[in-house]
């Protein structure tokens, strides 16, 4: 056997339907069917570099370092079995499960709870039935993810918590199967309809009216309201006050994600219809949230507990705490409004420690904390293509995602002392900018080096890469950027000062926030 691979890595279970009836029917035949059973298998997962944890006479156990690579296999161990002429008219259907997670290495084999996991998922699905954990499906890309159904919700034996399971939709193969094999979950959106609608009044009384284009309609705005900007129109057409100022701002698992920098609040805005719910965070007395993050299918939220630091796994349908992690060192004093600290890609949560200028990396499902790299300037980051690009007060640093080797560095805009500095990835370009120079950077995904410049306004406190341009919030002059690759920039005068901006779900989103230079 191949030696087992590390971290974070996808299980794929597999078990024959009806294998005692099989028997019954086949004799002696039995036997032959269940060895051409599992060369079939074995040759799909080998082809898609899988590599064979545990064989039983019916079943297997495989690993996949990447979660596309066991759903390509399980897709075509399905069309294998179905194409495959069986003896006495028979079908053997195998029934699947797949989970990403970061099971522990011990010997030749794996353990720990991502396990478990993986087998109660393969022992819910019907023969001929391929169904993937959350976690499996939140490391796809959207192109595999196209290939999915979501079923919904469902309980699994010795896990408290309910998972999102999806189903594989292999092309010329059966789709509809009958209700899987464990007890349905509810859901459980509760809104909270009192939060939402004293959200919502209070925006409209808001006495803050700003205009975004001459002679266009105009919203009433408060100090501490969130604004949504049709970025057709560019006009805001909703805003919700929040209640407190905010960069801490988010976008995943379908909505738009706050967190309250001086309190124990997140807030959950659902970007179509805009109502709020407002859920309560693990912090106690003293514990300082400071960075947000959504995907992976978790909420995750950076918290200061005194000296130490921690990262909150939350759910994101009742804010449910799911993990503590702690990671970094001990941080005595640090200036925490100046950074954005989490980011979500690449298979992991990636977590600044502002004690050593540190990178950590965080498994999306189980697993520890582990420190990539140190000692750099390092005021927010995002990951991307098999690296992680870390902003500093003035400049850019590349490093690999696996080893956390430097693989480039740029000094970029002037040398000014920068109060933040912000980051966004989009496919061909990584964009740049510090609060302490008016100017986004474009620069080289393989160099790191600076390609073009484009003016901003002042203080520009946050970029963010969607809906077809990139958008930089300017602290300094209340004004919202937005930089077009066809059309060229625009700048958008506010009249408040902007913390925070996210573009996703069909809309620019601005939090409130305080002037940064």
């Amino acid at each position: 056997m191949s030696a087992l691979p590390h971290g974070t890595v996808t299980l794929l279970f597999t078990d024959v339907e009806g294998s005692t009836q099989l028997q019954h029917r086949l004799g002696d035949a039995y036997q032959a069917v269940v060895a051409e059973h599992r060369h079939l298998l074995e040759a799909a997962f080998a082809e898609h570099g899988g590599v064979v944890v545990d064989r039983q006479t019916e079943s297997f156990f495989v690993v996949f370092a990447r979660a596309r690579h066991a759903v390509q296999a399980a897709a075509e161990a399905q069309r294998a079995l179905a194409k495959h002429e069986w003896p006495d008219g028979v079908q053997v259907k195998v029934r699947m499960g797949i989970h990403s997670g970061d099971p522990e290495v011990a010997g030749d084999r794996y353990v720990g709870l991502a396990v478990s996991r993986a087998a109660r998922i393969c022992a819910s699905a019907h023969g001929g039935q391929v169904l993937l954990s959350s976690s499996a499906r939140a490391l796809l890309s959207d192109h595999d993810r196209s290939s999915l159904r979501a079923l919904g919700f469902y309980r699994l034996k010795d896990f408290a918590e309910p998972e999102a399971v999806s189903q594989l939709v292999v092309d010329g193969l059966p789709s509809q199967f009958p209700p899987l094999r464990t007890e349905a979950a509810p859901s459980q959106r509760k809104r909270l309809l009192s939060a939402g609608a004293s959200l919502l009044v209070a925006a409209i009384a808001a006495v803050a009216i700003f205009a975004l284009t001459r002679g266009g309609s105009s919203v009433a705005v408060g100090p501490t309201s969130l604004a949504a900007i049709d970025p057709k129109t560019n006009k805001v057409f909703a805003s919700i006050d929040l209640g407190f100022k905010s960069n801490l701002i988010a976008a995943g698992e379908g909505y738009v994600w706050v967190v309250d920098p001086k309190g124990s609040t997140l807030l959950r805005i659902d970007p179509r219809t805009h109502g709020v719910d407002t859920f309560g965070i693990a912090v106690g007395a003293g514990d300082v949230p400071f960075g947000l993050a959504a995907g992976a299918g978790a909420i995750w939220v950076a918290v200061l507990r005194g000296a130490n630091e921690v990262v909150l796994e939350l759910g994101p349908d009742v804010g449910d705490l799911r993990r503590v992690i702690p990671f970094g060192g001990r941080a005595a004093s640090p200036v925490l409004y100046r950074l954005q600290p989490l980011a979500v890609g690449d298979g992991a949560i990636w977590a600044i420690d502002p004690a050593a200028g540190g990178v950590w990396r965080i498994p999306p499902r189980n697993g520890k904390a582990r420190r990539l790299a140190e000692g750099l300037d390092a005021l927010s980051l995002a990951a991307g293509g098999g690296a992680v690009w870390v902003a500093g007060s003035s400049g850019v640093t590349k490093i690999d995602a696996v080893t956390g080797l430097q693989l480039g560095s740029t000094t970029v805009g002037a040398q000014s002392f920068s109060e933040s500095a912000s980051i966004a990835l989009s496919p061909n370009a990584v964009w740049f900018a510090g609060s302490s120079t008016p100017t986004l950077s474009k620069l080289d995904p393989q160099s790191a080096s600076t390609t073009q410049t484009f003016p901003v306004g002042r203080g520009p406190s946050a970029v963010s890469v969607g809906e077809g341009a990139v958008w930089v919030a300017n602290s300094g002059d209340g004004t919202l950027t937005r930089i077009d690759p066809v059309s060229g920039s625009r700048t958008i005068t506010l009249g408040q000062t902007p913390g925070g901006v996210i573009a996703a779900y069909g809309a620019v989103w601005m939090s409130p926030g305080t002037p940064r230079s």
